[in-house]
């Protein structure tokens, strides 16, 4: 029963080959930006290049922690060499009023409401990347505790 109270699912391996897949194609869709004579090619590449790094920057691995009586959502860059990650979320499971899991056909998104000293806080995270089984298995540890 303590391996279904305390868990930790997250993304980072796909989302480490998502980044490299993206800067490769970033690198390439520039080199070629420098090849070619034609405006309108080029201001093709240039928007896909932008796009790219767009994407680029934006990615973020998603860490979930689940200890029994706290749940952690942490949030980073899949090439950053920080040791330590802050929580972007971080609340005991006591003051977890309502939880649920949005299934999308992009992505899946975990809806976390959360009550404090009278007032309501509702939190959003995408599920990019993750499988089925992890996110079967973070939902049935969360209900499971407010049992």
């Amino acid at each position: 029963m303590d391996n279904i109270l305390c868990m930790k699912i997250s993304n980072a391996t796909q989302i480490r080959f998502l980044a490299y897949l993206v800067l490769t194609s970033a690198i390439l869709t520039l080199t070629s930006l420098l090849f070619q004579e034609n405006l309108i090619i080029q201001g093709i590449h240039l928007l896909f290049f932008t796009v790219l790094s767009y994407v680029f920057i934006n990615l973020r691995s998603t860490f979930i922690e689940f200890s029994g009586s706290c749940l952690a959502i942490k949030k980073i860059h899949p090439l950053s060499t920080k040791k330590f990650i802050k929580p972007v979320l971080e609340l005991p499971v006591s003051s977890l009023s309502e939880f649920s899991i949005l299934e999308n056909m992009l992505s899946d998104c975990i809806k976390i409401k959360m009550r404090s000293s009278g007032n309501a806080k509702t939190f959003r995270f995408h599920l990019f990347f993750f499988s089925k089984k992890q996110i079967v298995s973070f939902k049935n540890s969360i209900h499971l505790i407010r049992q």
